[in-house]
């Protein structure tokens, strides 16, 4: 397995050699995704955002999350019918899209070729990093499939879902949740 995820590695380097490269390929992630379609900048975008407003630095938190992400959304395009990505499901689950806080509203700004210019500089390049390895899909699920729902310290005290148990996923920020049986609800 590593093996083949080394492969995939260098493939996608491959083709990212081929095309012509951004005028600033300062990171790994903007390496990686000049090999990608453009379609797939926005949507990596979106994930980065995401997980940099729900996790910081932390590459194992934006794995959980990012793997929550495409799970919800494969349940709801199994319910609904309607095909529904993993960046939707970020759109309609983060809170920075739904309902930003003051402190964290700046983030909506962040270009995936700009870098931050703040104390977010090393974070964001993180979330890059972790989105573009998660849609390369040659990262790791920390909770191997078992999580439904994220939520901070915090969260746990106020608003656990319901019907949940915590799942372990390693050293997060973050804690995970799932239904022993009902964590197929949306």
């Amino acid at each position: 397995m590593a093996l083949l995820r080394k492969a995939l590695i260098a493939l996608v380097a491959i083709g990212a050699l081929l095309r012509p490269m951004p005028a600033q390929a300062e990171t790994l992630a903007d390496f990686l995704i000049a090999g990608m379609p453009n379609e797939h900048r926005a949507e990596a975008q979106t994930l980065a955002i995401c997980v940099l407003a729900e996790a910081g630095a932390s590459r194992l938190d934006h794995a959980g999350i990012l793997h929550v992400l495409q799970r919800r959304a494969a349940k709801l395009t199994e319910r609904s019918g309607r095909y529904v990505s993993t960046p939707e499901m970020a759109r309609r689950y983060c809170r920075i899209f739904r309902d930003p806080p003051k402190h964290r509203a700046f983030l909506l700004g962040f270009k995936w070729n700009q870098p931050a210019t703040n104390q977010y500089d090393k974070a964001w390049t993180a979330a890059q990093l972790s989105v573009v390895l998660f849609m390369l899909k040659v990262d790791y699920d920390p909770c191997d499939g078992l999580a439904m729902h994220w939520g901070s310290h915090a969260d746990s005290k106020k608003a656990r879902p319901k019907h949940t148990v915590q799942v372990f996923c390693g050293p997060t920020r973050n804690l995970f949740w799932s239904g022993p049986r009902r964590s197929s609800n949306i």
